[in-house]
């Protein structure tokens, strides 16, 4: 108890022991505060009332019918239309890092490894079919009999083309999928030194242009920043580390495999008047074909590469943390 004087009389000026309710430490205030203190050990605002003490500071809404949850908010005062509720302040040690889960997701690696699986059987079959078409060119004794044959082969081909590229639109969202979920990583593990986000990771592929060199420049990011033996209290010394050359040939094959798909693409569309234009426009989609299982053959390798660095890389993380923790409680 204090004693103050308050126009020429003297006054009792009480205190009295409040709980936080952010940290749960008690201190004393002033028993008039009627107004919001700081919690000398948290700093969290808090409103002292005669009926007790509030976090705050306090926020007013509109609301409709059963439209909250009186789990979910602590109600203070409320009307038929508006509710006062407290603005929760975020304790401590839910901001010392995010929740870590005890293995990194496969779901999405192997939905792509499917998908890429299934794109090159379709590129299989494409090429058993062109073969046999270039192989039965010559033994057809009749222009007639020959034409014949291509318009059923063309349909068939149609239909073969119609199947490709549905399991080729599926597998480059599961590919997308993939990549982006590889870059969240990072993000989740407070990765620092990283240049982009998970969203431009997979933009950047449908960007003309920067879409010849950047998702290959992330790729290697994503290698580099996955390095378990490198400590994320490091912070960025993880640029240092050296590229996958895993990562280089995905890029050239896809790369290489757009420009031969280009060239049988447009020799398929071109006029073929003899046989020779015709054999040439079918070895260019066979070309064009081995180079895409090329490509989906590395890229599944770059894949199963990267899970399993991360996959080291999030057991350093944990072990790291651990072991942060065993030292601060002094064990």
């Amino acid at each position: 108890m204090q004693l103050t004087w308050v126009d020429g009389r003297k006054a009792e000026n009480m205190t009295r022991i409040v709980e936080c309710p952010t940290c749960g430490r008690q201190f004393s205030v002033d028993d008039s505060a009627h107004s919001f203190v700081p919690c000398p050990h948290c700093q969290t605002q808090i409103r002292i009332s005669a009926t007790g003490i509030q976090p705050g500071p306090l926020f007013v809404e509109a609301v409709e019918d059963k439209s909250s949850s009186p789990a979910e908010e602590q109600i203070i005062a409320a009307s038929p239309r508006h509710k006062v509720r407290a603005i929760v302040p975020v304790m401590a040690e839910d901001m010392e890092g995010p929740f870590l889960p005890a293995s990194v997701p496969q779901g999405r690696a192997t939905f792509a490894l499917v998908m890429l699986g299934a794109s090159v059987m379709m590129s299989l079959a494409v090429i058993a079919a062109e073969l046999l078409l270039y192989f039965n060119l010559d033994s057809s004794p009749q222009l007639q009999d020959l034409e014949e044959e291509v318009n059923v082969f063309e349909v068939f081909m149609g239909l073969l083309g119609i199947g490709e590229i549905l399991v080729h639109v599926l597998t480059v969202i599961a590919f997308c999928m993939w990549f982006y979920r590889a870059y969240k990583n990072l993000k989740l593990w407070k990765i620092t030194g990283l240049k982009y986000s998970p969203g431009w990771a997979v933009g950047y592929f449908f960007i003309p242009f920067l879409n010849l060199f950047r998702p290959y420049q992330i790729a290697q990011e994503i290698w580099k920043a996955s390095d378990p033996q490198v400590s994320v209290r490091a912070g960025s010394q993880w640029r240092d580390n050296k590229g996958s050359n895993v990562i280089g040939a995905w890029w050239a094959s896809w790369i290489f495999a757009n420009i031969i798909g280009q060239i049988a693409f447009r020799m398929s569309m071109s006029q073929r008047s003899t046989m020779a234009d015709q054999k040439a426009s079918i070895l260019a989609e066979v070309i064009s074909e081995s180079v895409s299982i090329l490509a989906g053959a590395v890229a599944a390798l770059m894949i199963l590469k990267i899970q399993s660095r991360q996959s080291q890389k999030l057991e350093s993380i944990l072990s790291e943390t651990e072991g942060m923790e065993l030292s601060g409680s002094g064990l």
